[in-house]
């Protein structure tokens, strides 16, 4: 926060707030007895969900790690044909939930290495994750690779099964790769990299079903 121009008195209270906070658990039951926090030795575990100042101290550690991805050449580069405007895309991020895109400009660049540089993208984005304290949640974590293949007279998506490659986590573990045709909840829409809306259609459907259901019966 400092770095961004944050008075430093201001950025040291907000701290000394959180560090002498008491935290309880609030049910229909009551408030319980027992309580955790105030312990002014320890660091806080962050700005805390609701904290005005959540956000944009969060957007001055997120700046810092988009622009490393960037400046280490990772990411999409484009050109619109719509607006006819060249595009340059890191990442998408909101919050705590980031969408590393890693592409390539040279039509002639071979698979095998494009997913070395995604390799490099990955570790390096882990890695500066771990700097500032975070870490990738493993099971929230996961990958496309969006290719096409020429099979049968027509072009198709890449698989798993005609394209078996894989990424890795520091901790030598895979990183979950999806199919395009799966789809993943991202900011409550069910999004699929070969663009179809089949899924969020059902899903929206089903909302709507449990919705009326609740009116109904409540």
């Amino acid at each position: 926060m400092l770095r961004q121009g944050a008075p430093e008195i201001t950025a040291r209270a907000i701290i000394k707030a959180i560090k002498r906070l008491k935290h309880y658990i609030k049910t229909a039951f009551g408030r319980s007895k027992d309580s955790y926090g105030d312990d002014p030795s320890k660091e806080p575990s962050g700005l805390l969900q609701g904290n005005g100042m959540a956000p944009p101290g969060w957007s001055t550690v997120a700046s810092v790690l988009v622009n490393i991805m960037k400046a280490q050449g990772f990411g999409y580069q484009t050109w619109s044909l719509i607006s006819q405007r060249a595009i340059e895309i890191t990442c998408f991020q909101f919050i705590d939930d980031t969408d590393l895109i890693h592409s390539t400009t040279d039509d002639s660049k071979p698979t095998a290495e494009l997913l070395i540089e995604a390799q490099a993208a990955l570790s390096t984005w882990e890695g500066i994750l771990r700097s500032t304290g975070g870490a990738l949640a493993e099971d929230k974590s996961y990958w496309y690779l969006v290719e096409m293949i020429y099979k049968r007279g027509k072009w198709r998506y890449a698989t798993s099964t005609n394209c078996p490659v894989d990424l890795f986590l520091a901790n030598g573990d895979k990183s979950k790769r999806k199919e395009v045709h799966h789809p993943s909840e991202a900011l409550g829409i069910q999004i699929r990299p070969d663009g179809k809306m089949i899924n969020e259609r059902k899903y929206l459907i089903a909302k709507a079903k449990e919705w009326a259901d609740s009116i109904r019966t409540k």
